[in-house]
């Protein structure tokens, strides 16, 4: 099974949650929604202290966030070796 990696787990639970890129960013202690938009550009990610508090607020499993985290890992190891 391919998991998706963290731009889409987070905009298609957020999407499906029917909670703003504003709102996220706010339960997640940041100021506005640019950084929720960063990362479902694939900018950046969720910091691994928020991880939890994403996953509860979204109801991502644990399994399927550690899945996309690994998935992103792989991708940027994949690309720094090339």
């Amino acid at each position: 099974m391919k998991f998706p990696n963290m731009a889409k787990l987070c905009a298609s639970y957020r999407e499906a949650a029917q909670i703003s890129q504003q709102q996220l960013a706010v339960f997640l202690g940041f100021k506005n929604g640019q950084f929720i938009s960063n990362v479902e550009r694939g900018i950046c990610t969720i910091p691994l202290k928020k991880m939890k508090v994403f996953c509860v607020i979204l109801k991502i499993e644990k399994q399927m966030a550690i899945s996309s985290i690994i998935a992103d890992s792989l991708l940027k190891i994949d690309r720094e070796l090339k």
